[in-house]
């Protein structure tokens, strides 16, 4: 199954945020992204959005500034 793969570190906190909401919302059961996240302040803030919603990511940090979160539905 393909993995499609959002790149959200162009954007900063709440906008990342709002922006991870969206994917989020469009996830069918079943369904794996990887966001890519530009930042700590936008990983604390999409990893709360995750918290809400009951979904537990695969966390990987590639940098000191850029994130991978994968997330299963």
């Amino acid at each position: 199954m393909e993995i499609r793969e959002y790149d959200l570190a162009g954007y900063v906190c709440p906008l990342s945020r709002i922006k991870a909401a969206e994917v989020l919302k469009g996830l069918n059961p079943g369904e794996s992204i990887r966001m890519i996240i530009g930042d700590t302040e936008s990983l604390k803030s999409i990893a709360q959005e995750l918290r809400t919603r009951c979904i537990k990511p695969e966390f990987e940090k590639e940098t000191e500034t850029r994130f991978i979160l994968t997330v299963v539905r």
